[in-house]
């Protein structure tokens, strides 16, 4: 499982890779499929601060609470 922040980062980014298009459309269903894939341990804080990290890193982009994504292949 991962540690530090950056595990989870590549660990969600390879996540969301893997779907397709069946990735999570809106802020709160990413935030809620981000707590799923770590065993739902994670705060709303840490939810945020991992979201904000992932806009930051330029794998998502938010708008108006959509997401869109630009994950590698």
């Amino acid at each position: 499982m991962a540690t530090s922040t950056v595990e989870m980062i590549s660990d969600i980014v390879k996540n969301l890779a893997g779907r397709g298009q069946a990735r999570p459309p809106t802020v709160k269903t990413l935030a809620k499929n981000i707590n799923f894939l770590f065993t739902e341990k994670l705060s709303e804080q840490q939810l945020s601060s991992i979201v904000k990290d992932l806009e930051q890193r330029k794998y998502i982009r938010v708008n108006n609470a959509n997401v869109s994504y630009q994950l590698p292949q």
